[in-house]
C-alpha cells in the first residue's frame, strides 16, 4: 500500500516501516491493517528531513483517517 506525498528524503523510509509494522503487531492489527499503519509510518517520514524524524502514532492515526 502506497500514499502519494511530496518526498522530502527517505532515509529511515524502511526502519519507519519497520517500526510501524512491529507497532501496529504489537496493538493487535491483522497482518493486513499492520502493513497499512506501516506504510503510513514510511510515508509520514519520507515527508520530512532526516533519519531521527518519524511520526508520532496520533499523527499517524490522524493520516490513516484521512485528515
Amino acid at each position: 500500500m502506497a500514499f502519494p506525498v511530496p518526498v522530502v528524503d527517505t532515509t529511515g523510509a524502511g526502519d519507519a516501516f519497520n517500526a510501524g509494522f512491529t507497532a501496529g503487531w504489537l496493538r493487535g492489527l491483522d497482518v493486513v491493517e499492520a502493513v497499512r499503519y506501516a506504510s503510513a509510518v514510511a510515508t509520514l517520514k519520507i515527508t520530512r528531513l532526516g533519519a531521527h524524524s518519524g511520526p508520532r502514532p496520533a499523527e499517524v492515526s490522524q493520516f490513516l483517517q484521512g485528515g
